[in-house]
């Protein structure tokens, strides 16, 4: 699965994986990629960007996808000292991989429910869609976990 984000760590924070909640069941990879912002033909830092997690599943169970928007130098991995707007969860049950005739059955994904951070309530996704825990903006999940 693929989940983006859009992240700027010149500020001190970034998304950072709870890979305790993953409980085993999945890996996840990241890359960061930044706007590439020029002003008079010259790069500019500390610009924003987005953040790429490709998740991989490496044996069956249940397990939970969980971002904190936090300074990894004072992360301390605790869901509940966090405030609800800085965090992210997507809980995920991998299945045993099932071959019919040589074929791989592919599993249906359904977007994540997730209650909005408080700065959100006034924005609505469109179905199908989900919104991002940083800027509230809204992505087509089809686009952002290609099945």
């Amino acid at each position: 699965m693929y989940f983006m984000f859009k992240e700027n760590p010149s500020t001190g924070y970034k998304l950072v994986v709870d890979t305790q909640a993953l409980n085993g069941t999945m890996t996840v990879d990241s890359t960061f990629s930044s706007q590439n912002v020029t002003v008079d033909g010259v790069n500019m830092v500390g610009t924003s960007g987005m953040r790429l997690f490709t998740v991989t599943s490496v044996k069956e169970g249940s397990g939970v996808f969980r971002l904190h928007y936090a300074n990894p130098g004072n992360y301390d991995s605790s869901w509940d000292t966090y405030d609800s707007s800085a965090k992210w969860s997507f809980p995920v049950q991998v299945l045993p991989i099932v071959s019919k005739g040589g074929v791989d059955i592919k599993m249906h994904i359904d977007p994540p429910f997730m209650m909005p951070p408080s700065t959100c309530f006034n924005t609505t996704c469109k179905e199908g869609q989900v919104m991002s825990p940083i800027d509230c903006s809204c992505s087509d999940f089809a686009t952002a976990c290609p099945v």
